[in-house]
């Protein structure tokens, strides 16, 4: 089976019109910025799609249906294929063998959870080194969990995996209440040895991302009943929605089956290393 790119953007550019319209509702705008960002993000798909395609050793496949749908999905969300924006990569379609698809990074679905209104914001992760010793976890009067730690700027070397202790945030909701969420060693150390790339833990910034991405599961996210309210607007404005390409059609080997690559973490509190 081939890379359909050209007859994926070929098949979008038909469409345009209703693009236009989904875009409009998704991003709050107007019918000329609607067009700008069709055609931004149309590019960006396609680029996108070139770079991982090329950066493949085992060449993707991809069908007009699985294309036009990754498209209408991403932009449906209100989301950007945007290298820069960091909201979504592209990656093989698990389950499919060679499809391509495309998944939503933490911070996509940290914009999906501010969009949908669950929540307002989440504090920037602090990564706690094992030699910090001021760091403890209390209940405020409330009953809830707080962190009480000193943030230390001062220059501490090289950290390395072996070197974490802690990592925490703060889920905050609209109404100004904060949420503790935070992740321990034995935690993250079921990743860690899931982990092909072991070496990546090493890096403060990715550590960070997996304290996010932790702290988004205990979450509410957006999901079909606000697509499904998208979708509807249209139906009831009785804007053609037209979206059956007649250019493919899915079979049993292209069903969309997500797996689960890790583990999830256990709540235990354990801070004894």
């Amino acid at each position: 089976m081939s890379f359909q790119l050209t007859e994926v953007v070929d098949t979008i550019n038909s469409k345009k019109n209703i693009y236009i319209a989904i875009i409009e509702r998704a991003f709050k705008v107007g019918a000329d910025q609607a067009e700008n960002i069709f055609l931004m993000e149309l590019e960006n798909f396609k680029e996108r799609s070139k770079t991982y395609y090329t950066d493949q050793k085992t060449k993707p496949t991809l069908t007009v249906l699985q294309g036009t749908n990754i498209f209408l999905e991403v932009l449906q969300q209100g989301l950007s294929f945007s290298q820069s924006s960091g909201l979504v990569y592209m990656s093989r379609l698990k389950g499919t063998g060679t499809a391509m698809g495309y998944e939503i990074t933490v911070y996509g679905k940290m914009i999906l959870a501010q969009q949908s209104g669950a929540i307002s914001h989440i504090t920037e992760p602090v990564i706690i080194r094992k030699d910090e010793v001021d760091f403890v976890i209390k209940t405020d009067e409330w009953g809830r969990l707080i962190a009480h730690h000193t943030i230390s700027f001062s220059d501490v070397g090289d950290f390395k995996y072996s070197d974490f202790k802690v990592g925490y945030c703060y889920i905050v909701y609209p109404d100004g209440t904060r949420e503790l969420s935070f992740t321990d060693k034995n935690k993250m150390d079921k990743s860690f040895n899931l982990a092909q790339s072991k070496e990546m833990y090493n890096d403060i910034t990715f550590l960070q991302t997996k304290v996010l991405k932790r702290a988004i599961s205990k979450i509410r996210k957006i999901g079909l009943p606000k697509q499904m309210e998208v979708m509807k607007s249209f139906v009831d404005d009785d804007v053609d929605l037209d979206l059956d390409f007649e250019t493919t059609q899915k079979t049993t080997d292209e069903v969309e089956v997500v797996e689960q690559v890790e583990a999830q973490p256990s709540d235990e509190f354990s801070f004894n290393f």
